[in-house]
């Protein structure tokens, strides 16, 4: 009785395995006409979507791409007949299989790959999977789910896609707002704001430097609180050195660039004022290499840590416990 209860609990053991999780075979393999990998992209700004499919056939494939504003292009590639057969034995050497329900945690964001084969040229796929980085229904026991298709390919994916299905040109950065020499001799005071990239507060530093006729002001902040107030003596003669270095520098405010930009990256920011104005007559940023502000010469600080008493670091590394 004993053995018979082991034995029914491998043979249900084996029957939900087999139903499951099924697996490409060769001899699947033998009868397909049609084998098709096909990608959408994750979360991207509406104008970087670029979709594709490559469908393959004996010594033919087919390149399907789409956007997000319903545009289609299509390409047809030649190849010799005899890669039909080693194309298929690479499918069936990476071990590919579908289970019947999706497992893994969700990734919101990431994009989709999808495996589906036929047995004819038309009509419903005897094996499809997707896979959303570690969740959906496709698993590979080696390489990845695109490398026979891509292998196929003349050119990468990517060129082919550049070719047909270009991605919008980014819109040039026109520099506008120029600074006087009358804005310059009104100028009071000028600031330099940096904001540190995302990091933990043990080591995230953003700082300030204040700078008229009369002082240097230095705030170190984290995530908006103070952690330090640093106040230097000035005079006329060192703030108008200063006005000359950034006037020589070429600043100017214009349009950032029409492009996605990173996240967590680093914020520089300069900011003029004149005598009895509480806002900034110019006011420009960069972040992470975009933004409205451009400088011919130079960095946004070097104007501000070349006059400071100390060290830049030196002042900010005092907050650090």
């Amino acid at each position: 009785m004993k053995r018979l209860a082991i034995l029914l609990s491998l043979i249900f053991a084996f029957g939900c395995q087999t139903d499951a999780q099924k697996a490409l075979t060769k001899k699947d393999l033998k009868d397909t006409q049609l084998v098709t990998y096909s990608y959408e992209c994750g979360s991207l700004p509406t104008e970087m979507v670029r979709n594709y499919a490559i469908e393959v056939t004996a010594g033919m494939l087919r390149v399907v791409m789409w956007n997000a504003s319903g545009e289609t292009q299509f390409v047809e590639i030649g190849y010799p007949a005899k890669q039909w057969e080693k194309f298929k034995k690479q499918l069936a050497s990476q071990g590919f299989s579908a289970l019947s329900e999706p497992q893994g945690a969700p990734a919101p964001g990431a994009g989709t790959e999808t495996v589906a084969c036929s047995k004819y040229t038309f009509g419903s796929p005897y094996f499809k999977a997707f896979a959303s980085k570690d969740y959906g229904t496709l698993r590979v026991k080696s390489g990845n789910p695109a490398d026979a298709f891509f292998a196929l390919l003349p050119q990468p994916i990517e060129a082919l896609l550049d070719t047909y299905l270009p991605l919008p040109k980014p819109q040039a950065a026109q520099p506008q707002g120029t600074i006087s020499d009358a804005e310059w001799a009104a100028t009071t005071a000028v600031r330099y704001d940096f904001t540190d990239s995302s990091t933990a507060p043990s080591f995230h530093r953003s700082f300030s430097i204040t700078i008229d006729k009369d002082s240097i002001v230095v705030d170190v902040t984290c995530y908006g609180d103070l952690l330090s107030h640093n106040a230097y003596p000035f005079t006329a003669q060192g703030f108008n050195s200063v006005k000359a270095h950034l006037a020589s520098q070429g600043i100017r405010k214009g349009t950032k660039r029409n492009e996605p930009e990173p996240t967590g990256g680093k914020t520089y920011a300069l900011s003029f004022y004149r005598d009895g104005e509480a806002t900034s007559y110019f006011s420009a940023y960069t972040y992470a290499g975009n933004g409205t502000l451009y400088i011919e010469r130079g960095t946004p600080a070097e104007a501000f840590v070349k006059v400071l008493p100390e060290p830049i670091d030196t002042i900010v590394n005092r907050t650090r416990k």
